[in-house]
């Protein structure tokens, strides 16, 4: 009896180390989404500033 306890803690144990890492595993893959996302969004806000177009806008039918 005393053998099947120790073995159900052990199995306990094993069982909350590997939830323990899943956590961190998750974790790290949603810090390096969030990192991946944050980037784009600089580099999508750069892109639109420069949505004036190039070149002399006097030249442009209409003026600007």
């Amino acid at each position: 009896m005393r053998n099947n306890n120790a073995n159900k803690s052990l199995k306990f144990k094993s069982i909350r180390a590997a939830n323990v890492v899943d956590v961190h595993i998750q974790l790290f893959v949603s810090l390096n989404f969030a990192v991946f996302v944050s980037a784009n969004l600089h580099i999508k806000d750069k892109f639109l500033a420069l949505k004036k177009p190039a070149g002399n806008p006097h030249k442009w039918e209409g003026g600007y």
